[in-house]
């Protein structure tokens, strides 16, 4: 049997760690389950030098018994570049018939509100939605509540919730949260620099109130070099093999998504800190250890504004994150036992067993 992935990390390595977080976490998936009697190509959809056009006409699809396209992002409006090559690859399976799975499809916007789940999906991906979601061979699922509630808003279906493919590792499913006797911190930095202070204070406040060692870390290509005085930075990115920097610290605070992931996934304790819808819908789905990134004022307009390029001028605008708001929160849930940590790692079981098992092994049937 042989599968396709539609991959959004780069081939060249320069995209952030997270994305071939998601691509590791799936090959590892299907080789498991398969007992690695499966042949896996991917194929990146994510800007580079290389001519995706020639790779898309030179590919015989009709050799793939499934095409997975995982953590699918969904355009909101018009007037966003959508990622043209993806579709091309979705367009020509459903014009072949071979099953399609979005796994963890996903939305972005800032700064990710209940209401902006009411804006309206790209019309060529609307269009798209409806041709895949009509044929049963074809599988849908989202990353969070706030794109099961995009979804429902513009085409009134129910799409399971699934979470990010990041979230499974077949050895940890059902298995107790992962404790270090000492307590170290590993805080990541944000997408958006203008939180790169704050990451500082909050680093500081963590090492000087814990009397704890902590790390800075950054998952995409940094373009300069940057200074954090007493607190080291550790750079991760190019791929999330990078990532087992973090199977030595005992807790995650921060902003990167997938660090939150891969801590989750590893059956480790974590505080997001969201700077977007996609890390908001996390936290409202998953653990509620975390906070938004944005000030009030913003969460205020998104309520009234149609359009986020206004909300987006307004990034790290006398935003000040309540760094001692996040310390407690981070202090009640090591004193009551890690509750919250627990509770979604019940939530990423059940779903696991009762959904996404049954998923791969329809897919893995071919």
């Amino acid at each position: 049997m042989r599968v396709l992935i539609l991959s959004p990390y780069a081939e060249n390595g320069l995209c952030n760690s997270g994305d071939h977080l998601i691509i590791k976490s799936l090959i590892d998936i299907l080789n498991n389950l398969s007992q690695n009697q499966i042949n896996i190509d991917v194929i990146s959809i994510a800007k580079s030098t290389i001519d995706k056009e020639k790779i898309f006409n030179n590919l015989d699809m009709n050799k793939y018994k499934a095409i997975i396209c995982p953590g699918f992002r969904w355009t909101i409006g018009e007037k966003e570049q959508i990622l043209t090559t993806r579709l091309k690859y979705i367009e020509k399976a459903i014009r072949l018939k071979i099953p399609l799975y979005l796994i963890g499809s996903s939305w972005c916007i800032y700064p990710g509100i209940e209401e902006q789940t009411k804006f309206k999906i790209n019309a060529r991906e609307s269009i798209l939605f409806g041709l895949i979601n009509e044929n049963k061979i074809n599988y849908i699922s989202t990353r969070d509540k706030f794109t099961s509630d995009l979804l429902y808003n513009n085409f009134n279906y129910d799409m399971p919730m699934t979470g990010d493919v990041g979230l499974f590792d077949l050895e940890k499913i059902h298995t107790p949260i992962d404790i270090k006797e000492s307590l170290t911190f590993a805080v990541s930095l944000p997408h958006n620099r203008k939180h790169y202070r704050e990451t500082f204070l909050l680093a500081a406040k963590l090492k000087t109130y814990f009397k704890s060692d902590v790390f800075i870390t950054s998952h995409q290509k940094e373009t300069e070099k940057f200074k954090f005085g007493n607190i080291k930075y550790i750079n991760l990115s190019g791929n999330s093999n990078k990532f087992k920097f973090y199977d030595n610290i005992t807790f995650h605070v921060g902003f990167r998504l997938h660090a939150h992931v891969y801590f989750l996934k590893k059956r480790k304790p974590t505080f997001l800190i969201a700077e977007d819808g996609r890390g908001y819908g996390n936290i409202l789905s998953f653990s509620k250890l975390g906070i938004h990134a944005a000030p009030n004022y913003i969460l205020d307009y998104a309520k009234k504004y149609k359009y986020e390029s206004v909300l987006l001028k307004n990034i790290g605008k006398n935003a000040m994150i309540d760094i001692i708001k996040v310390v407690k929160m981070i202090e009640d849930e090591m004193f009551f036992n890690y509750p919250e940590t627990k509770k979604t790692f019940n939530i990423i079981d059940y779903i696991w067993t009762t959904e996404l098992l049954d998923v791969f092994n329809k897919l893995l049937k071919g």
